[in-house]
């Protein structure tokens, strides 16, 4: 069997989509800097667009994600060092960040 030029890219592309759906679905936890965070405490603006670290499948992957401030109740309360660690289960969930006192946070795609 003999394969195009546009055969073999069509095949490459496939392969590629379903290699990144795959780690999108396997995906547990964002890291996002703590940075980010700070940043937008000190703004004064309730939202800010972010660059989180999708760590899955040991390959780090950056992706944009919306970080915003509410005055909800938080359901929980992270701690970190660096970055802090967002499970997927806390996405769109209101949590607090230890090392910022009572500000709540909520982290959206």
């Amino acid at each position: 069997m003999r394969l195009t030029k546009s055969q073999l890219k069509k095949i490459i592309k496939e392969e590629c989509n379903a290699f990144f759906e795959s780690l999108k679905k396997t995906r547990t936890h964002t890291l996002v800097d703590l940075y980010e965070f700070s940043n937008l405490v000190m703004s004064g603006e309730q939202q800010a667009s972010v660059t989180g670290m999708d760590t899955s499948a040991g390959v780090k992957t950056p992706i944009k994600m919306t970080l915003s401030l509410v005055s909800e109740e938080p359901v929980t309360s992270i701690v970190s060092s660096h970055h802090v660690a967002v499970g997927d289960d806390m996405l769109g969930q209101p949590f607090s960040v230890t090392q910022l006192g009572d500000y709540v946070f909520i982290l959206n795609y």
